[in-house]
């Protein structure tokens, strides 16, 4: 996964029981443990799942780069600063379909969407 400098693991959880997370997955809170984003809807990233091991999951923040949607949720230069979803456990789009706020959107380059995600859960 690419990140900018400054983007470290902030804070260890333990894992929804049964539910299935990997690292550079856009996590969220359930009533105080970690879930992926997958089929969660009006919740906010937390972060992003830097490790997953035995019922427990190591989560960082900051900023870092995302699969970009390709339909016509697709991110563009154009909505930089702008508010961005989790389409799915790591994919950013620009349509709110499921209102899963993944974070600001700071760049779009060849390598994908750059989204801080230190502010998803204050948007």
């Amino acid at each position: 996964m690419l990140k900018k400098d400054g983007t470290n693991p902030t804070q260890t959880y333990s894992v929804v029981s049964g539910a299935v997370v990997s690292a550079g997955q856009f996590a969220v809170l359930s009533n105080g443990n970690v879930t992926s984003c997958a089929g969660t809807s009006g919740t906010a990233v937390v972060g992003i799942i830097d490790m997953a091991c035995g019922g427990v999951a190591t989560i960082m923040d900051g900023v870092m780069c995302f699969a970009n949607d390709t339909g016509d949720g697709k991110i563009t230069r154009a909505n930089r600063g702008m508010v961005c979803y989790a389409k799915d456990a790591t994919t950013v789009t620009k349509t709110a379909t499921n209102g899963v706020k993944a974070g600001l959107v700071v760049d779009v380059d060849d390598d994908g969407v750059w989204v801080d995600s230190n502010l998803a859960t204050r948007l």
